[in-house]
């Protein structure tokens, strides 16, 4: 489901919690969600492949859940105010996703890998 640019705000999750459970791509990028968490019911997403809140305004971490993503392929968190340690990150992603993410942007440079998130080595590094 591709809604980029939509200048939706954060009721959009609200709605995607409870009957979109079953998306393989979603991407919200580019969208009104000032200051908004990114929401636990993301992890419900266990389909949920690709996904994309870029440059949406977003704030705080990356929420527990996401350790439920194991079809996860590519997350792009660029240009959000995002907050914690990259290590803590890393940890919470390689849960599930450890042998599918490709694909890992929460910053401003992407890490794209052919290799899978277990074979990528961080040096604490801290999301701001």
């Amino acid at each position: 489901m591709h809604l980029s640019y939509n200048n939706l705000n954060s009721s959009i999750f609200q709605w995607l919690s409870g009957t979109h459970t079953n998306l393989v791509e979603l991407d919200l990028s580019r969208n009104n969600l000032n200051g908004s968490s990114i929401p636990d019911d993301f992890g419900n997403m266990s389909s949920l492949a690709y996904l994309s809140l870029s440059g949406s305004r977003l704030k705080g971490g990356i929420p527990n859940s996401f350790a439920k993503l194991c079809s996860l392929q590519h997350l792009d968190l660029w240009n959000n105010s995002l907050s914690g340690q990259l290590s803590d990150i890393i940890d919470i992603l390689s849960k599930c996703a450890q042998n599918t993410l490709e694909y890992l942007d929460i910053c401003d440079k992407p890490i794209n890998r052919s290799n899978t998130l277990k074979d990528w080595r961080f040096a604490g590094g801290r999301v701001s």
